[in-house]
């Protein structure tokens, strides 16, 4: 009777499944705002890559 219900307290495969869409989705979600917020946009740092490579104008968006 107790493998009965070691068995029956496992997570069935079918349930399994219907979540792995859910958790890739949800995973990618989180490390984009992870991403997001440890690596913030610094336009100080870029200036001097624009001014060098590009005209005055395209440098003006910041």
């Amino acid at each position: 009777m107790t493998s009965l219900s070691i068995i029956s307290a496992a997570p069935s495969r079918r349930a399994l499944l219907q979540l792995r869409p859910w958790l890739g989705t949800s995973l990618l979600a989180m490390s984009l705002v992870l991403g997001g917020l440890l690596m913030p946009e610094q336009p100080q740092l870029q200036e001097q890559l624009c001014q060098r490579y590009g005209s005055a104008e395209a440098c003006q968006v910041w």
